[in-house]
């Protein structure tokens, strides 16, 4: 389980700075560019499954944090960045545990040499995209674009 938002905050993790709008639109621009790179340029197949699933985390990832530096934050916890969003109505605690999951796969790929199946990439890619433009309505809607 995932601990809350206030948790990691609490431990030193997440610091409160001022809200930059401009950091948000420059990650929502490097997330969407690379959800986009990687579908391009990745396949789900076996010698790139693991890249597919390292560049959605990543884009996800990215669009995550604009939402923190919306709202004033900076994280050091990738887990934290996650936690932040069941803040929100509109994202359920299952696409929570979803994003998280990908976070621990795209971990044991970087830092443990774990291989990802074709199939997880395939579902990474479709998780990611149905995310990414949920997460981008959210931050659209807060941005005025």
């Amino acid at each position: 389980m995932i601990k809350s938002f206030e948790e990691w905050y609490k431990e030193g993790k997440v610091f409160k700075r001022a809200p930059n709008k401009a950091l948000a639109r420059s990650l929502i621009i490097s997330g969407l560019d690379r959800l986009h790179i990687a579908e391009k340029k990745f396949k789900p197949v076996a010698s790139e499954a693991k890249y597919l699933v390292e560049n959605t985390y990543e884009a996800l990832k990215e669009l995550a944090e604009a939402e923190l530096a919306l709202q004033g934050y900076k994280s050091y916890s990738h887990e934290a960045v996650i936690s932040y969003l069941a803040r929100f109505k509109e994202i359920n605690s299952t696409e929570i545990n979803i994003f998280d999951k990908l976070r621990q796969k795209r971990n044991g790929i970087k830092y443990y040499g774990k291989i990802v199946s074709v199939e997880d990439a395939k579902l990474s890619l479709e998780f990611a995209k149905k995310f990414i433009a949920k997460l981008k309505f959210l931050l659209d809607e807060q941005l005025g674009d």
